[in-house]
């Protein structure tokens, strides 16, 4: 990939005019109009319902605070499986908690549809992402960043004041709002478990479920052996259901299995729950292949392609990879790019983003166009991305985002402990 492809947005069918005429179009099934033109009837068809409910409007995704990527993905959709890779310290638990926590959860709210998060944080306490979610809140209101770990009382030195222990009460108070929709489990569980606590806590709670009936054999080895779940009906389409997982490889190990076949299982669980209960998984995978290996190298020299991330950083499981409907991959080209230029941009610690600047690829995409790169800003300490501009020999647009990885670089160095 050469450049950065401009999305061109093209209206491909003309908008069809409302008639009321409910006489059957030519061409259209006559008995399936009927079904079609029957509240009744129309419910029992999930196309047609699902058809129908799109014309109302219920069935737009939800935002994920990003412009650029929604040009192909189209906001976070029920049954959809995403999986966002990317090497340790890359940035995906922000990118994951921007997308699909704050600002999932927050378009729900304003389109008035219920949602319900199931996050299995098994890289960061529940205490810890508290208080990261305290730090993104506190920005979102007054614009002031305050580190998690300031906030925690963990910089010698520089413990929390009074004020800023206030605007720390209030905005708990806005995530203990968000977390009555947000569940967070932060024991490790294996593939099998997460997906029966999944059944059992959730979607028997919202919907119905249709099981095969155990063999006499199996009663007998097992009396409360439920039987497998067959068929499953939703009590409310308007219920968006995301589970997130981070990340993949610290799940606990299924009986039997390596890392590569506990990863595997717990894939198959995901399309289950994705095809079979309409749930949305959201899976975080850390790439097994080292950005900076030798097959990587241009003749020594790292360039921007050099570094694009492939299927085969998934090595820890491929399958992951097959069965995501979404894939992105979060790259921070400052440690890797040896010109201090990415695509244009300056991402040195120096004079430009540094480790601010974070290439988000869009590497597969089932429902549209893939291969493409966004570049984003990574505000990591309030937990929010934002779209940089296309052109980045554009001074006067890039500009303030220069100042901002300054100020930010600030702020780090503010919270320091202070040497005494």
């Amino acid at each position: 990939m050469d450049s950065i492809e401009e999305a061109e947005v093209v209206e491909l069918i003309e908008p069809i005019e409302e008639v009321e005429d409910e006489s059957c179009p030519p061409g259209v099934d006559p008995a399936l109009w009927e079904t079609w033109k029957s509240e009744s009837t129309r419910k029992d068809d999930e196309f047609l319902s699902t058809l129908k409910r799109g014309m109302e409007g219920h069935n737009i995704g939800l935002g994920n605070g990003l412009a650029a990527i929604n040009t192909y993905i189209y906001g976070t959709h029920k049954a959809r499986y995403y999986l966002i890779g990317g090497e340790s310290g890359s940035g995906k638990t922000t990118m994951a908690d921007f997308m699909y926590v704050f600002n999932a959860w927050s378009s729900a709210k304003e389109l008035n549809r219920p949602i319900k998060i199931f996050y299995f944080s098994f890289e960061v306490s529940k205490k810890a992402k508290l208080f990261k979610w305290c730090s993104h809140f506190i920005f979102m209101k007054h614009g002031l960043r305050l580190h998690a770990d300031y906030l925690q009382g963990l910089v010698n030195g520089n413990l929390v004041s009074k004020e800023h222990a206030v605007l720390a009460i209030e905005a708990y108070g806005m995530v203990k709002e968000m977390m009555k929709d947000v569940h967070v489990t932060e024991h490790v569980l294996h593939p099998t478990k997460i997906f029966e606590t999944m059944v059992e806590e959730h979607f028997a709670k919202h919907g119905i479920l249709t099981r095969s009936t155990p063999t006499v054999e199996q009663l007998k080895k097992n009396p409360k052996l439920k039987g497998f779940v067959t068929g499953y009906k939703e009590n409310n389409p308007d219920l968006v259901t995301l589970i997130v997982l981070d990340h993949m490889a610290l799940t606990a190990s299924e009986l039997g299995l390596d890392t590569k076949g506990t990863m595997d299982k717990l894939s198959k669980y995901c399309i289950v729950m994705r095809n079979l209960f309409y749930a949305t998984p959201i899976i975080l995978q850390q790439f097994s292949t080292d950005m900076m290996s030798t097959y990587r190298d241009n003749f020594g020299k790292k360039n921007d392609a050099a570094i694009t991330p492939t299927r085969l950083d998934f090595g820890d499981s491929k399958s992951t990879f097959r069965d995501a409907c979404v894939v992105l991959g979060i790259v921070k080209p400052q440690s890797q790019i040896s010109t201090g230029l990415f695509y244009d941009y300056n991402v040195s610690k120096e004079d430009g983003l540094g480790d601010y600047f974070t290439a988000l690829y869009l590497m597969k995409n089932r429902y549209g166009p893939s291969n493409r790169m966004m570049p984003l800003f990574l505000d990591f300490i309030a937990g929010v991305a934002y779209d940089l501009p296309k052109d980045p020999n554009n001074h006067f647009l890039m500009e303030p985002w220069f100042e901002q990885a300054k100020q930010l670089e600030q702020i780090c160095l503010q919270y320091s402990p202070k040497q005494g």
